[in-house]
């Protein structure tokens, strides 16, 4: 489940790897970003759900999408919400 992001941090650009381990190549800054926030849960969207940022894939993505600006990601990365169902209501 290896995936890259690449966005901005505090006006400066980002690119990293995130391994199946959850660990984080490519950015002391993002390093830095996941250890500040390690534990803690952020919101995926306004209304939830909320993930715990450790060192998960799916911790690490959801802290980098609350934290920082998001402009790409790139291979097997995790899924953060459940899928949308599709139909009609009754």
């Amino acid at each position: 489940m290896t995936f890259q992001v690449t966005g901005i941090l505090d006006d400066t650009p980002y690119e990293v790897q995130v391994g199946d381990d959850g660990q984080v190549h490519g950015s002391r800054r993002v390093a830095a970003l996941l250890e500040q926030y390690g534990g803690q849960d952020v919101p995926v969207t306004p209304a939830g759900p909320v993930v715990e940022v450790g060192k998960t894939p799916r911790g690490v993505l959801a802290c980098l999408l609350a934290k920082t600006r998001v402009v790409a990601v790139d291979g097997d990365a995790p899924r953060l919400t459940p899928p949308r169902r599709v139909g009609s209501v009754h």
